[in-house]
């Protein structure tokens, strides 16, 4: 199967799923990416300790992970394409 994949000619499908990927991919990790730029901005704003800030960014660690498990859920209830869009 994957010969068959990597002998295939590349067509507009194929251009459309590499960018509807990269789209989710960024859209699901850019909460994960930004964290640490928006907990130096709102620590000093804010005048949040260490263990405050520590716990900012590790709230936003635990909800992407239990947002992994509750929206995978209901994206295999729905259906992936009805979630994220075709």
């Amino acid at each position: 199967m994957a010969d068959l994949l990597n002998e295939a000619p590349r067509s507009k499908f194929h251009r459309r799923t590499v960018l509807v990927s990269g789209v989710g991919f960024f859209t699901d990790a850019y909460d994960l990416f930004v964290i640490s730029t928006v907990a130096t901005i709102v620590s000093s704003q804010w005048r949040l300790s260490t263990l405050e800030t520590s716990w900012l960014i590790g709230s936003a660690i635990l909800g992407a992970f239990f947002g992994a498990f509750i929206f995978g859920r209901i994206a295999d209830v729905f259906g992936r394409v009805t979630i994220q869009g075709p």
